[in-house]
């Protein structure tokens, strides 16, 4: 979620403890189906009902006075009363906001769970093709990249990028749960 701006970080700590004390009011969190649902009946809603919609880039948003707000954002204010610079959702599926799927990230975290790019010549993250060879790399920090070789075979190339991410980013990459 990093292309969004969280919007509460803006807030006033008196202006977040009104805002969370009306979402309290308004939505019910389940952790355990990472769902909010709607406590009062409002206009062309039952109380109960699901909150929110999914959009074209599988977030969960959800109109809320007057503004889209990111359901994990807002998930995250009402559990914890604090706002988290980024959310993280661990198995890379934006829409799941069970509670043991999310966490509080850095920007720089949360880049290293993206998913590869479309355009990538080897389908790996960090490994491309280069003058004959497979190349590997790994970016640490934004701006140190780390050039960790280059391979007659793909798969020793991704190997290499593996290993280079166990190393540096164990814990926040897809499938550490």
């Amino acid at each position: 979620s990093a292309m969004f701006i969280n919007k509460l970080l803006e807030f006033s700590p008196t202006q977040l403890g009104a805002f969370r004390k009306e979402l309290l009011s308004e939505l019910s969190y389940s952790k355990t189906t990472g769902l909010l649902t709607w406590r009062k009946a409002r206009v062309g809603v039952k109380p109960g009902k699901v909150a929110g919609h999914t959009n074209r880039l599988g977030y969960v948003q959800i109109g809320f006075k007057n503004t889209l707000w990111l359901a994990h954002q807002l998930i995250w204010l009402m559990v914890k009363n604090e706002v988290a610079q980024e959310i993280d959702h661990k198995d890379g599926v934006p829409q799941n906001n069970k509670w043991l799927n999310l966490r509080g990230v850095t920007h720089a975290q949360n880049n290293w769970n993206k998913k590869g790019r479309k355009d990538s010549t080897s389908g790996h993250r960090g490994v491309s093709f280069q003058h004959g060879k497979w190349r590997a790399y790994i970016t640490v920090n934004r701006s140190n990249q780390i050039h960790l070789g280059r391979f007659s075979k793909k798969e020793e190339a991704v190997t290499a990028r593996l290993e280079a991410e166990k190393k540096h980013f164990n814990q926040y990459k897809y499938g550490s749960l």
